[in-house]
């Protein structure tokens, strides 16, 4: 087991168990709260794949739908037993993985073991796998209703050609509709295996007894197939089209999107924590709080409660995208686009770079107050295999002049714009 100082009296114990499940124990005994997450490497984009070189393709939706299926699996309401046991279990799919999540104060022991007789098959009547479709197809009709979704989703599919990267994680109606328990078996078998999951454990325990009941579960002691070797396949070409214009009769606002779509050469070429670090802060830098961007779009008044940024770093892609509601669409596009195209330009401002990595640290140092952010962190270091120590020297070794190679991905190339306006009289035009 290694022994990993995130602080100086924070210590983290990551080791790999004999079945291959990579897992990391963050003894943290002020605190009353535990948190445990169980991280599966597949997502809403793993549709098509290599598996030992022999090509397999899987419908939209197959991840979430087996998120779903496995609170209800082997015939245990999973959410009850957890409820009844004071302790509160979720699931989210985002493209790149599936996380299971439970928070408890007792019963660590009992919990943790029903969690992981959770994973080690799959084990669920036909009436579930029924049940549980009603409940997503269900769900993505009403997405279907939500102007700010289908904005998103257009915007992805303006930036991206590949379904697997545009389609949305819980699949269209259809496609929930032709997954059968052949696939969703063939998705558990090839994706479930525990060289392909991470399991955190944050909180008020004991690292020997965790790692004793992890060691001598039957998920760890079962005999496992060998893992096939995967490979994602991602097609995508850039897209032409830059800028869209839609007008709408039921938005009460006008909407506006921008996006950076960044080239998937350097999530190729580039290690996870140098894209977090790197582009991360450019984006801090730009548009973060007391930036000279900031403080114009303010006084310029094209800055409102509505405006906000988002980085996305998935596994295969990602992007940063900036989104306002505003009554002043030609200004603020026009300004926008002009302080996007600058970032390549134009070198960041030194001293607030300082500034800003000082911040960075100190909210490094910070979340380690928190138990739920803390936790977070750490998941997506294991998940993206990064050791928690290599992130913080990537902070403090971080020098202004080694975001020159990001700054030159704010191109005009990979620039978009989506533009939901409000219509004028009974216009439905998409220029």
């Amino acid at each position: 087991m290694v022994e990993i100082k995130a602080l100086k009296d924070e210590i983290i114990y990551q080791t790999t168990l004999s079945s291959g499940l990579e897992i990391a124990i963050h003894p943290k005994q002020d605190f009353h709260n535990i948190h445990v997450s169980f991280q599966v490497d597949f997502g809403g984009s793993d549709l098509r794949f290599l598996a030992n070189g022999e090509e397999h393709a899987l419908p939209a939706g197959v991840a979430h739908f087996l998120e779903h299926l496995l609170f209800a699996n082997k015939g245990i309401d999973l959410p009850e037993v957890f409820a009844t046991a004071g302790a509160e279990i979720n699931a989210y799919t985002s493209q790149s993985m599936t996380a299971y999540k439970f928070k408890t104060i007792n019963n660590i022991n009992y919990l943790l073991r029903v969690f992981l007789d959770n994973f080690t098959e799959f084990d669920v009547l036909d009436e579930t796998i029924e049940k549980e479709r009603k409940i997503i197809v269900h769900e993505l009709t009403m997405s279907d209703d939500s102007v700010h979704f289908e904005m998103q989703q257009s915007l992805m599919k303006m930036m991206y050609s590949d379904l697997s990267i545009f389609s949305d994680v819980g699949g269209l109606v259809k496609d929930v509709r032709s997954i059968d328990r052949n696939i969703l078996q063939k998705a558990f078998t090839t994706f479930y295996h525990p060289k392909n999951c991470t399991l955190v454990i944050t909180g008020n325990v004991n690292v020997n007894d965790m790692l004793n009941l992890l060691e001598t579960h039957e998920y760890n002691l079962k005999t496992w197939p060998e893992i096939p070797s995967l490979t994602r396949i991602i097609t995508d070409s850039p897209k032409r089209i830059h800028k869209k214009t839609r007008y709408l009769n039921e938005i009460e606002e006008n909407m506006i999107t921008f996006a950076v779509r960044f080239p998937r050469e350097i999530f190729k070429d580039t290690d996870r924590e140098t894209l977090h670090t790197s582009i991360g802060s450019i984006v801090a830098n730009v548009f973060g709080l007391g930036s000279k961007t900031f403080d114009y779009l303010e006084k310029q008044k094209l800055m409102n409660v509505s405006f906000f940024t988002k980085l996305t770093l998935e596994r295969e892609f990602g992007y940063f995208d900036v989104y306002i509601q505003t009554n002043k669409v030609k200004r603020y596009s026009l300004t926008l686009e002009k302080i996007l195209l600058q970032i390549a330009e134009e070198p960041l401002d030194k001293e607030f770079f300082e500034v800003n990595k000082k911040n960075i640290l100190g909210n490094y140092i910070t979340m380690f107050d928190n138990l739920s952010r803390s936790h977070d962190f750490l998941c997506n270091c294991l998940s993206e295999r990064v050791r928690v120590d290599h992130y913080l020297e990537h902070i403090l070794t971080l020098d202004v002049d080694d975001l020159d190679r990001f700054r030159q991905l704010f191109i005009k190339e990979n620039i978009y714009q989506l533009s939901y306006l409000k219509a004028k009289k009974n216009l439905k035009t998409v220029l």
